[in-house]
């Protein structure tokens, strides 16, 4: 059982990261300082420093969480025995993350801060993390494919691997869209998805 103090640092570390995100979805990144998260988390800016390296570090801890969350979402989402269906229900649990659209497009330009290759990526930032939840999404989606292709739905020859990466590839390019204002909200996001699977499964000829 884990001890009254393990107990207190695990709550007042949630805390700081609950009163993060709040602040950084209200003011943005940028504007949001250290001692104004310690304010929020009710600690000392010093106490702050027990629990993260820096405000970046934070946003780090933050962006694993809530892609954590968004996994979690998926990998608990009933599924339609309609493969087109499921991918889009995989799509919109996705889609419900709790950054809004200035934040993610702070939070990306920080992972790729003057982006000239990986060897120049943010190192407070959970890449390995956030590849492993993109990994583990693909392989719900070849799961999908491949019941599909057991039942009959999905013909037998196909590239399960090659059809799960360009439907997720649609979906990110999809979720960058929304990141730089092309679509106006998540439902536009998502309807061009849509329109996208549709266009995938029904063929090009």
């Amino acid at each position: 059982m884990a001890s009254l103090r393990a107990m207190k640092i695990q709550r007042t570390r949630k805390r700081i990261i609950e009163e993060a995100l709040r602040l950084f979805n209200k003011q943005g990144l940028a504007k949001t300082s250290i001692t104004q998260i310690a304010e929020k988390a009710e600690i000392g800016t010093g106490t702050f420093y027990n629990y993260f390296e820096s405000k970046e570090h934070l946003l780090g801890e933050v962006v694993r969480q809530e892609s954590g969350k968004q996994l979690r979402r998926v990998q608990n989402e009933p599924v339609s025995d309609n493969p087109k269906e499921a991918i889009l229900q995989i799509a919109r649990a996705l889609m419900s993350f709790k950054f809004k659209r200035s934040l993610l497009t702070e939070i990306y330009s920080t992972i790729f801060d003057n982006w000239r290759g990986l060897k120049n990526m943010r190192p407070e930032i959970p890449m390995k993390d956030l590849i492993d939840d993109d990994m583990k999404t693909l392989e719900i989606i070849q799961n999908i494919f491949n019941r599909g292709r057991e039942a009959g739905k999905i013909r037998k020859n196909l590239d399960v691997s090659l059809a799960s990466l360009t439907i997720y590839s649609c979906f990110i390019q999809c979720v960058i869209g929304y990141i730089v204002g092309y679509f106006p909200n998540k439902q536009a996001t998502l309807k061009m998805f849509d329109a996208m699977v549709s266009m995938i499964f029904e063929g090009l000829v």
